[in-house]
C-alpha cells in the first residue's frame, strides 16, 4: 500500500468530514500524488492526485464517477490540448489563485455554486477524490499563461478537411460523369454505306 497518515481511522474520518479537500491536499503534499487513508468500516482507501491522471478527468479521457460532463466541455485551461477547451465557462488557468487556493477551491468544487453548473452537476456531483484531484490539477496550472483562443488552429483544421473533400470529389467526379453519360446517351457508331 502507498504511504499515508498514521493517525487512527476515526481521527482521519473526523478530519475528512470537517474539511475533506484540505485534508486530502495536506496528505498529498506530505506523502506524494498517491497516498492511503484509513476510515472506520471502509478500511484503507488509496487516493490518486497526479496532475497527469487528473488532466484525463478534466479533458474527459477518464469519465467522472457519477457521469458528469468533463470540465473541458465548457472551460479552457493551459495545457488542455490544441483547441484549448470550451468557451462557455471562464478559463480556469488562474482559478486556484482566484478562489484563494485550497481554502477556496475546495468549497467551490464541493458546491459548484454557479448558475450554469448547478443544474448540470446536481444529479452528478463530484466525489471528494475528484474534488481533490481537480484542485491539484488547478494548482498545477498556477503561473502558466491562460489558454489562448486558437482560431488559426480551427481554421487550419477546417481548411484541411475542405481540401480533402475537394480532392475526393475531383477524384470521383470525372468517372461519375462518364458513367452517367454512357448510361444516358450511348456513343454513336459510324456505319459505312455500301
Amino acid at each position: 500500500m502507498p504511504p499515508g497518515s498514521r493517525a487512527p481511522a476515526l481521527v482521519q474520518a473526523l478530519r475528512y468530514v470537517r474539511a475533506p479537500l484540505g485534508l486530502l491536499i495536506e496528505l498529498q503534499r506530505r506523502h506524494g500524488d498517491v497516498f492511503t487513508m484509513r476510515f472506520p468500516f471502509w478500511g484503507e482507501l488509496v487516493y490518486v492526485a497526479d496532475p497527469v491522471l487528473v488532466k484525463r478527468l478534466f479533458t474527459g479521457s477518464t469519465q467522472l464517477a457519477d457521469g458528469g460532463p468533463a470540465c473541458i466541455s465548457c472551460h479552457a485551461i493551459a495545457g488542455a490540448g490544441s483547441l484549448g477547451g470550451g468557451q462557455v465557462g471562464p478559463d480556469l488557468t488562474a482559478a486556484y489563485e482566484k478562489y484563494g487556493g485550497a481554502a477556496g477551491v475546495g468549497p467551490m468544487l464541493a458546491a459548484l455554486p454557479f448558475p450554469t453548473m448547478t443544474p448540470i452537476y446536481s444529479d452528478h456531483p463530484l466525489t471528494a477524490q475528484e474534488q481533490a484531484n481537480l484542485a491539484a490539477f488547478l494548482e498545477s496550472t498556477t503561473g502558466k499563461s491562460p489558454a489562448g483562443d486558437s482560431p488559426w488552429v480551427l481554421v487550419g483544421v477546417g481548411a484541411g478537411v475542405a481540401a480533402a473533400f475537394l480532392l475526393l470529389a475531383f477524384a470521383i467526379w470525372p468517372r461519375r460523369r462518364l458513367s452517367v453519360r454512357r448510361g444516358i446517351a450511348p456513343t454513336p457508331t459510324l456505319t459505312r454505306r455500301r
